[in-house]
């Protein structure tokens, strides 16, 4: 069962949460108390978030038009693409659009979890995956699966 702590008895216990979070896995949550705050707040390890989300698998499909000399490169995941004259630049291309778009989703992220938002909520992980490269393309690449 995972322990649930208050704010205050969590503040007081902060060192051992996290310790716990780190070299047991262990998840707590920390309940605000108050009637109109009922979200509760978890504390689980980077590690684990990471082990989770790296089912987030990304897909992507090439489309040529016979009439067009450019490649457009589909991520149907998070509902981006990138378009270039060769496949190279459609790489390039789907790499900048996914950074910016891993920068506007976790600058407002209360704007792309609501309801409202539809399924973009869905997108979570797999942009959780994309920032955790921290801008090193390679590293992007390897992560959509462009190799």
């Amino acid at each position: 069962m995972l322990q649930a702590y208050s704010v205050s008895n969590a503040k007081s216990h902060l060192a051992k949460l996290r310790r716990n979070a780190i070299t047991n896995w262990q998840e707590s949550i920390i309940e605000n108390g108050k009637e109109n705050q009922s979200q509760s707040v978890s504390l689980i390890a980077t590690v684990v978030i990471d082990d989770l989300t790296s089912y987030c698998k990304f897909t992507h499909e090439w489309v040529k038009e016979d009439e067009d000399i450019s490649w457009t490169l589909i991520c149907p995941e998070i509902d981006i693409f990138g378009v270039g004259e060769s496949k190279e630049e459609a790489i390039e291309s789907l790499i900048d659009t996914a950074l910016e778009y891993t920068e506007l989703f976790f600058e407002s992220p209360a704007i792309y979890m609501s309801n409202a938002s539809g399924d973009r909520r869905k997108h979570y992980g797999f942009l959780r995956r994309i920032a955790r490269c921290n801008d090193d393309r390679y590293k992007i690449r390897e992560v959509l699966g462009l190799y």
